[in-house]
């Protein structure tokens, strides 16, 4: 599988391992600390394709709350990434043990989260801690409305520019389009590659990527509207999209055994950005209140 991991990744997160009091492990613009006093656990996000910490501390209010809840924050900026491989994996752990580490954060009580894209990320994440034993346990991990089939995600990309209903359906089909071919290749006689990178492929029932996760509370959060979706995307079915292929996920979870611990969170007209524009792929649809007190009840 071809890696598209940039140079710079890798020259700005690796690092020796510092302890407490030590020079901080990685520069501050790759992440936003929101610190809690005595903090009995901590929540690391991670943004969507094309944003970064301060669009999800815009777009998704939680920062404050979780810090009373007694919740620490780390905003990660890492972005554009729909897939992770091996290497970029054990850095990505690095980097968070460290930065944990360095500010004397509890490691037992993490939970992982991101939107979109982030959430493809924090589910190769939290699989790769908890298959290789590290330190950094997460005891929670949910997705905003992510697109975890890759092989989907590209068939869907094709609808989008092959109907031409709207421009900015065909822009961004265009260029996912582009990005899987050369990474990826084509669905059709690559598919291996798209397994090795999607945390689940639905054509194939493959959830290796997210396997040591069976034992882990998963929430999979999503709006499924699909007269949004036909309206302003020319979406035909609810299976060309995110809300469908985390539906088909949840469902394939329930025959598996070990999985008693994944819900599918359902939202209806939460979908809101910051600015006031309706759009069901938004933070917005996570309560907060109640995803701190979800996090609460099993950091007890």
């Amino acid at each position: 599988m071809k890696n598209i991991l940039t140079l710079s990744l890798l020259a700005l997160f690796l690092w020796s391992s510092p302890t407490l009091g030590q020079t901080p492990p990685t520069p501050s613009d790759a992440y936003q600390w929101h610190k809690a006093h005595s903090a009995k656990g901590v929540l690391i996000l991670f943004p969507g394709f094309g944003h970064n910490a301060a669009s999800t501390q815009s777009e998704f209010p939680i920062v404050e709350a979780a810090n009373q809840a007694g919740f620490s924050v780390l905003l990660f900026n890492f972005n554009r990434h729909l897939w992770l491989n091996t290497e970029e994996q054990a850095t990505l752990a690095e980097l968070t043990h460290n930065l944990l580490a360095y500010e004397g954060q509890p490691m037992d009580k993490v939970f992982i989260g991101g939107y979109s894209s982030g959430g493809n990320v924090a589910l190769l994440l939290s699989n790769y801690l908890l298959e290789q034993e590290h330190p950094i346990m997460p005891r929670g991990v949910f997705v905003v409305d992510s697109p975890i089939d890759l092989q989907q995600l590209y068939e869907h990309s094709a609808l989008a520019v092959e109907r031409n209903v709207a421009q900015v359906a065909v822009n961004e089909g265009q260029y996912l389009k582009q990005l899987f071919a050369q990474a990826l290749g084509h669905p059709s006689q690559d598919l291996p590659n798209y397994q090795e990178a999607s945390p689940y492929t639905h054509s194939s029932g493959t959830i290796t990527n997210i396997a040591a996760l069976n034992h882990t509370p998963l929430r999979l959060y999503t709006e499924p509207d699909l007269n949004w979706w036909q309206t302003e995307r020319g979406v035909q079915d609810l299976s060309e999209t995110n809300s469908g292929t985390l539906h088909q996920l949840e469902r394939f979870l329930a025959e598996e055994d070990g999985w008693h611990q994944v819900e599918y969170v359902a939202t209806s007209g939460k979908g809101y950005r910051a600015d006031g524009t309706r759009h069901p792929h938004s933070w917005s649809i996570v309560d907060v209140p109640e995803l701190l007190e979800w996090m609460d009840k099993i950091a007890e």
